[in-house]
């Protein structure tokens, strides 16, 4: 039954039981309940119904009502989840070549009442153990952030309005890509023997990407219009634009969808640094209009976090399904550190491809790490590929690698040997290149393991 069909079935039944009422009420949405229960005065009488604005709060997996003090679900839907609880869930920032992870949550440590957003932030590749043990003991950190100011007591549903949440900002579909020059700077670095070249980063996301949860709707907060010019190096001078090497922003064809951005305070540079993870000295960020900051505007896009699949055969046998893999991953690369990707199975072409959410200035986000095809002969593996772990299945794949900067002419792919360990256990040799890394799946967090120190959560995210 459709919307519309519920909301006539309900104007057609005023008369039935109030519990048949109730049933039609979860093919509506809130606003549709509202304008219903309006119709008539013994209908308005059960506008403040416990049982329908907690089935509200749980479609927002909200479902523990003392985690909000003596909120009742009629405030807690009504004074935040309907407006902010599209906010809950995973999601992926199109930053420039490392790209970000934000994670939206219900606050449980019950010294106030609402919603946390928290950035995902790993060691620095030089603090990650040697890569045969890469990730063992400590995965990285998640630094919390505050969407509006709020003391260390509760904080009043009431005050709601006042508190404003003046960092987030809802932005319209856009057609402007990120793109990155090259220039004479970078003439005598090592890799830069193609200076003045402009290359486009992926698209992020892309059309009909796996990682894209489309049914995910956004905070129900004024829309605004993205900033949209033709090129933005109509900004910067000639002189600038042959010497620097920079990125910018054009319109292209491809549409990217409206998405989340998060304006910093302005004596806040904490936040910014959260929401824009620093680049290489060598690029200037020339994507806005030149004049003002606000015009560079960083998008989240809604995450999927797929649940596991239980499988039902053997991994690697006639039969099994590689829809088991789908789903967020953690890697180490090397001296990149630790990067997160999405695990994408295509029944058409028999692929399994792991695309980067995040990553670096070789292979950034957006673009597919490594793949492999399903139901190819195995490969003959060298001796010491996997040293002393027996893989579940073994398959030949191919990885994406690129100088500095990831421009057109310098990417390239090498065969790769990847080994499934188990449904959470992925490595990947790359034979006389890299050593082999470990990949292992996102499963979720345990809260009360966690450590809190200055405001930064650090947690182990693989066991």
């Amino acid at each position: 039954m459709t919307g519309a069909e519920a909301i006539q079935a309900a104007r057609n039944a005023k008369s039935l039981p109030y519990d048949v009422l109730l049933d039609l009420f979860t093919f509506l949405d809130a606003t549709d309940i509202v304008n219903f229960l309006s119709s008539s005065k013994l209908l308005y009488s059960h506008i403040r119904d416990e049982t329908i604005w907690r089935k509200l709060s749980a479609r927002y997996g909200v479902r523990d009502l003392s985690l909000f003090g003596d909120y009742t679900w009629y405030d807690i839907y009504t004074g935040l989840l309907h407006t902010y609880g599209p906010l809950l869930g995973l999601w992926a920032n199109d930053y420039p070549y490392i790209g970000n992870i934000m994670e939206c949550r219900v606050n449980t440590d019950r010294t106030w009442y609402g919603i946390i957003c928290e950035v995902w932030k790993f060691p620095a590749g030089n603090d990650i153990p040697d890569n045969d043990h890469v990730n063992e003991s400590r995965t990285g950190c998640r630094t919390r952030i505050q969407w509006y100011p709020y003391s260390q007591q509760s904080v009043s549903f009431d005050d709601m309005d006042r508190l404003q949440t003046p960092s987030l900002h809802v932005l319209s579909h856009t057609n402007q890509a990120i793109f990155v020059h090259i220039g004479e700077d970078l003439a005598f670095m090592p890799g830069g023997e193609h200076p003045q070249m402009t290359g486009q980063f992926p698209d992020f996301p892309g059309t009909q990407v796996a990682w894209y949860e489309y049914s995910r709707e956004l905070p129900r907060i004024l829309q605004e219009p993205s900033s949209e010019f033709s090129d933005s190096r109509d900004f910067i001078s000639p002189s600038t634009q042959a010497r620097a090497s920079y990125l910018y922003s054009a319109r292209v064809d491809h549409t990217f969808p409206p998405a989340l951005s998060i304006y910093p305070h302005p004596d806040r540079g904490d936040s910014l640094r959260l929401h824009t993870p620093q680049l290489p000295r060598v690029f200037r960020d020339f994507r806005g209009d030149g004049w003002n900051d606000v015009s560079i505007r960083n998008r989240y896009y809604p995450l999927r976090s797929p649940l596991r699949e239980t499988a039902t055969t053997a991994i690697g046998s006639s039969g099994w399904d590689p829809t088991v893999l789908e789903g967020i991953w953690l890697g180490g690369y090397w001296s990149h550190g630790t990067e997160v990707m999405f695990l994408e199975w295509d029944s058409e072409q028999k692929e399994v491809r792991a695309w980067k959410l995040t990553g670096d200035v070789n292979v950034p986000r957006g673009a597919i790490s490594w793949r492999f095809k399903v139901g190819e002969d195995l490969p003959d593996l060298p001796v010491d590929a996997f040293e002393e772990v027996r893989p579940e299945a073994l398959f030949s794949g191919v990885a994406t690698i690129s100088n500095f900067g990831f421009l057109p002419d310098d990417r390239s792919e090498t065969p790769v040997y990847v080994a499934l360990i188990g449904l959470d256990d992925i490595r990947v040799s790359w034979p006389e290149l890299l050593p082999t890394s470990r990949f292992r799946r996102y499963k979720g967090r345990d809260l009360p393991s966690e450590q809190v120190v200055g405001g930064v959560r650090r947690a182990t995210l693989w066991l």
